[in-house]
C-alpha cells in the first residue's frame, strides 16, 4: 500500500522518492497469500492552504491534503494525532468528491450556494443536546447529551457524548471524546482530546490529550520554534525531525498541569503526572516586612505618587505638542 505523503518520519515504512510503502496486507473472502496487488492512495486528492505568515512559515502557506481514503501506521502518539484529524478531513474529501447532482441537491436544501451555509446542512446533532441558538456550528458531529453555551464555534469537529462545551469557546477541527469538558472563552484547533479532558487554558492546538487530563489557564503548550527548524520529537529514545514546522504536545493519561507550565513543542508528557511550577514561583506566604522574593511590593500610599507622576508626564507630553 502506498500514499503520496503523510507524517511519515514517525512511521516504520518505506520511504522512496516518488511514494510511501506501508507493509499491510488485505486478504479478501479469506483467500491466502497469492501474487500482490499493490493499492495505491492519493492522498493529495484534494488540498486546502492554511495561510500564515511567510516568515514564520516558508511560502506562507501550509498545504493539508484531503482524500477520502487514508493510511497510516500508529508507530507513535504523532500518528495517533493525524490519523483522528485525518477522519474529519475524509469528511471534507468527500463532500469535493461528491457528484453534480449532489452539490445541487446540497445547495438547495442549504437555500445558498455559500460553501458555509451548506457545510451547516451537514451538521449530524444527537439526542437530548441544550445548543444555545447563538451558538455557530459546521461541518460537524455531535454526540448525546451535549451542551454548547452562547457564542460557541464548533467547526469541523467531532464531540463525543456527555461533553460541555461553555460559552464563546471555539472547536476547530478537532476530535473531544465523551465527558470532556471546554471552558469559557477557551480555543481548541487541530486537536485530540481523549475521553473526560478538562480544558481552562486559554488556547491549545495541534496537540493530543489523554484521558482524564486537566490543563489550567495560564498554561502555555507551544507548537512553533523560533529558530526555523521542524519540531523534533521522541521515538525509541531517540530525538527525529518530525517534518513538521508547527506540532504541539502530547500529554499522558491523567496528566494535569497547572497555571504558569510552559511545555516545548513536540513533547510527550508521561501518563499521570501532575505538574506545578516551582515552589519560588508561586506566592504562597506574605511576610510581615512585605518582601516576596522575585516580586515588588506596592502599599497603597506608594501607588498614587506613580501613577500622578505618569499623568503629568503625559499631560506634559501633549501640551508640548
Amino acid at each position: 500500500m502506498s500514499v503520496d505523503s503523510s507524517i511519515i518520519r514517525t512511521q516504520d515504512v518505506q520511504v522512496h522518492s516518488d511514494r510511501i510503502e506501508y507493509g499491510l496486507y488485505y486478504f479478501p473472502d479469506g483467500s491466502g497469500p497469492g501474487e500482490r496487488h499493490p493499492v495505491v492512495i492519493d492522498a493529495d486528492q484534494f488540498f486546502e492552504n492554511v495561510r500564515f505568515p511567510a516568515h514564520m512559515i516558508p511560502g506562507g502557506q501550509v498545504t493539508v491534503g484531503l482524500t477520502d481514503k487514508i493510511a497510516i501506521q500508529i508507530d507513535h502518539w504523532v500518528n495517533l494525532w493525524a490519523a483522528n484529524l485525518a477522519a474529519i478531513l475524509i469528511e471534507g474529501a468527500r463532500v469535493k468528491k461528491s457528484s453534480p447532482a449532489r452539490l445541487l441537491w446540497l445547495a438547495t436544501r442549504a437555500g445558498s450556494l455559500n460553501q458555509y451555509r451548506v457545510l451547516r446542512r451537514l451538521n449530524r446533532v444527537g439526542r437530548n443536546c441544550d445548543i444555545h441558538p447563538t451558538a455557530y456550528i459546521e461541518g460537524s458531529t455531535v454526540g448525546d447529551n451535549v451542551k454548547i453555551g452562547a457564542g460557541a464555534i464548533v467547526r469541523a469537529s467531532i464531540i463525543g457524548d456527555d461533553c460541555s462545551i461553555a460559552n464563546n469557546a471555539t472547536l476547530e477541527l478537532s476530535v473531544v471524546g465523551a465527558g470532556s469538558t471546554i471552558f469559557n472563552g477557551c480555543v481548541v484547533q487541530y486537536s485530540v482530546l481523549y475521553p473526560g479532558a478538562c480544558i481552562s487554558c486559554r488556547y491549545v492546538g495541534l496537540n493530543l490529550a489523554g484521558r482524564d487530563t486537566f490543563i489550567s489557564d495560564g498554561v502555555t503548550l507551544s507548537d512553533f520554534r523560533f529558530d526555523g527548524r521542524n519540531v523534533q520529537v521522541l521515538k525509541d529514545g531517540k530525538g527525529i525531525d518530525s517534518g513538521a514546522r508547527l506540532l504541539g504536545t502530547c500529554l499522558g493519561h491523567g496528566v494535569y498541569l497547572g497555571a504558569g507550565c510552559v511545555l516545548s513543542p513536540g513533547r510527550a508528557v508521561p501518563n499521570g503526572w501532575r505538574i506545578v511550577p516551582e515552589s519560588r514561583r508561586v506566592l504562597e506566604a506574605f511576610p510581615a516586612g512585605g518582601h516576596i522574593e522575585g516580586h515588588r511590593v506596592l502599599r497603597a500610599n506608594e501607588i498614587q505618587p506613580e501613577v500622578e507622576g505618569v499623568l503629568t508626564d503625559r499631560d506634559t507630553n501633549q501640551s508640548r505638542a
